[in-house]
């Protein structure tokens, strides 16, 4: 019953994507349809989003499409126009806004949203990005529309080390009635050799309106770069920084991995959750295929209660999908049911030519970028090959030409993948020239 429903939903998609004589699709689609069950009753209640894109004979994004919104796109030297359609019951079109990005050097400078209504445009919202002397975006300024004048709202200013990487950030909000700006928050941040995160130093402000350090969390690697502890503290009154939380990584083990999270509790730490991820032989193998979540009242198995448990399931269709499935099951303790199926979510995600999810590719300059697709905020590795010495700049831009993440780096590095899903481009520079330009597929 549940595939015949998912298989009516994908059909439904279809035919709405269809019956509004859009562009073909010439990279990439999402479908996502979510089964919640409740447990008492066994009634089952869906959910779907769909995200569809279009492109132009260059790959530049024309047109995104969810169920009740569309987004075009129109493009010119220096501008990059979004206009925004309400897709209404009866099946028309309404305008409802659009975006304008004021581009300089391939950069965006400048964002202005606006409000489509009676007839009428009316700004709402303006960023304003500054970039320093490396092209780093150094300084954000958002202002707001008010009594017919721009205000500015928050401001984010951002440092940089010879790497590229954010070493501190301050954001400040405005202040109406003092009409000046005023400390919000913050961090300061260190890197390993790799260009990994070491530690993060959060900031609040203070009554004075002064910065001051709220939160330290320390990153520490196995000899593969990969995390092995993150431990966390408060600081009190007198600058102290109190230890609170603590999260292990064990890798040890052949076919899967352990996430283990405690607590401080006086001069000890006690463990309360533990994860573990089982490996399978999946189509997109940087995931497992299963996962067991336990709860501990003391450090000993025999206290510990396994009570919720995932299942994955990731299949490379023959029409170039990649299907995911996950399953969500709970221990039901209360009424003695055992284990009862909570969730079903089906994801599709049409990936045309995508031939190889498990391994790097490589074109001519040897330059690999893996895994692609990649999860929403997991880790994306850029390989350079041994003759490319020195400083290179990675650049990320999303389909409308807006840059979402810079660094710079040597032989190879790993970044954290964007937090959105989508299409993005990857560009790696050397001198100022373009070697390297790659389609990067970001799946959540």
């Amino acid at each position: 019953m549940k595939k015949i429903c998912t298989l009516l939903l994908v059909s439904f998609i279809i035919q709405l994507i269809n019956a509004q004589d859009y562009p073909d699709l010439l990279i990439d689609s999402i479908h996502y349809d979510r089964q919640s069950i409740e447990s008492s009753t066994g009634m089952i209640t869906s959910s779907f989003d769909f995200t569809a894109y279009s492109y132009d004979d260059e790959d530049l994004l024309t047109q995104t499409r969810k169920p009740t919104i569309i987004n075009s796109y129109s493009y010119s030297p220096n501008e990059i126009i979004i206009n925004s359609e309400r897709i209404n019951n009866d099946g028309t079109l309404e305008t409802i806004g659009r975006t304008t990005r004021i581009l300089e050097e391939g950069r965006v400078i400048n964002t202005k949203n606006e409000l489509f209504n009676n007839g009428v445009w009316t700004n709402l919202i303006m960023e304003t990005t500054v970039y320093n002397t490396e092209g780093y975006d150094s300084l954000n300024v958002t202002q707001v529309w008010s009594n017919d004048d721009w205000k500015i709202l928050n401001q984010r200013e951002k440092g940089f080390d010879v790497e590229g990487n954010i070493i501190k950030e301050e954001n400040y909000s405005y202040n109406d009635d003092l009409e000046e700006l005023e400390p919000s928050n913050g961090y300061l941040a260190t890197y390993d050799q790799n260009g990994k995160i070491s530690t993060r130093t959060t900031m609040t402000a203070n009554s004075s309106m002064e910065f001051e350090l709220s939160e330290f969390t320390d990153y520490i690697r196995d000899s593969e770069g990969l995390l092995s502890m993150v431990t966390e503290c408060a600081y009190d009154g007198n600058g102290d920084c109190i230890f609170t939380n603590r999260t292990t990584y064990d890798r040890t083990a052949l076919e899967s991995y352990t996430v283990s999270y405690f607590n401080r509790s006086g001069t000890d730490w006690d463990k309360w959750r533990s994860r573990i991820y089982f490996y399978g032989p999946q189509v997109y193998s940087s995931q497992p295929d299963s996962s067991l979540i336990y709860n501990f009242s003391s450090d000993t198995p025999e206290d510990s209660l396994l009570f919720i448990r995932y299942y994955y399931n990731y299949e490379l269709l023959p029409d170039g999908r990649l299907f995911n499935k996950i399953e969500f099951y709970k221990l039901d303790l209360d009424f003695d049911n055992g284990w009862v199926k909570e969730s079903e979510n089906h994801l599709f995600y049409w990936i045309r030519a995508l031939t190889n999810i498990d391994e790097p590719t490589e074109k001519e300059t040897g330059v690999s970028i893996y895994p692609n697709p990649v999860k929403s905020g997991g880790l994306l590795n850029i390989d350079l090959p041994t003759d490319f010495n020195g400083i290179n700049d990675v650049e990320v831009y999303d389909f409308s030409g807006r840059m979402v993440m810079s660094a710079k780096m040597e032989r190879g590095m790993t970044l954290l993948a964007p937090p959105e899903e989508g299409i993005y481009l990857i560009q790696i520079k050397k001198d100022g020239v373009l070697i390297e330009s790659k389609k990067q597929v970001v799946i959540r």
